[in-house]
């Protein structure tokens, strides 16, 4: 009789319950990252949306509390809109790497979902391509999220969630800067971005 009404309680517990006691996840990531834009010398540098991916390693630090390790890849295209001229010109195809640690807190579970919400702090890649006028460039960013995670089975789930990224650029400095000097002089503070994207969880340890 105890065994019958252990295995009816069994029953009941959510599928993805097993996976809230592992302590490492992987989530491979797929987004759209909306395109920023910053003040310049000659006017606005702009950066086109395009489809993100990446990924994030989340170690568990506390109950609901974890540190994650996020890595985020944009391909697309820088332009200059100048001032006065309601044409755009094409600069380059470029290449953008985000770097990220930082911490996410879960909340507790609604229904089948698990909220959360993440601050990191990192480094921006801005790296031009089949170019040798201008240099990559690396910037302090920070980014921060809101989401949840979705249980799927047993043990994987599906993270979702939207996340806006401020990418530093001092005012006055030089901006992808080549051999022949500082070409570009930015005028603003940051560059924002926003992103959409989902993620399947998949837990690693316990």
């Amino acid at each position: 009789m105890a065994g019958a009404v252990l295995a009816a309680a069994l029953a009941t517990v959510p599928q993805s319950a097993a996976a809230q006691f592992h302590t490492v996840e992987l989530t491979p990531t797929f987004g759209y990252l909306f395109g920023g834009k910053v003040g310049g010398s000659s006017g606005e540098y702009q950066i086109e949306s395009d489809i993100s991916y990446g990924g994030v390693l989340s170690f568990r630090v506390r109950s609901g509390g974890w540190v994650d390790l996020t890595y985020i890849r944009q391909d697309s295209e820088a332009y200059l809109q100048e001032f006065g001229n309601p044409a755009r010109d094409k600069l380059f195809d470029l290449g953008t790497n985000y770097f990220f640690i930082g911490g996410r807190q879960e909340a507790p579970r609604q229904g089948p979902a698990i909220p959360f919400f993440n601050f990191n702090l990192g480094t921006t890649n801005l790296s031009p391509k089949d170019t040798s006028e201008y240099q990559s460039i690396w910037k302090f960013a920070f980014m921060a999220g809101v989401g949840a995670k979705w249980a799927l089975g047993n043990r994987v789930m599906l993270n979702t969630q939207i996340r806006a990224i401020g990418t530093t650029l001092w005012g006055g400095t030089g901006f992808w800067c080549g051999f022949g000097g500082c070409s570009i002089g930015v005028s603003g503070n940051a560059m924002w971005q926003g992103e959409i994207l989902a993620g399947l969880v998949i837990p690693l340890g316990r």
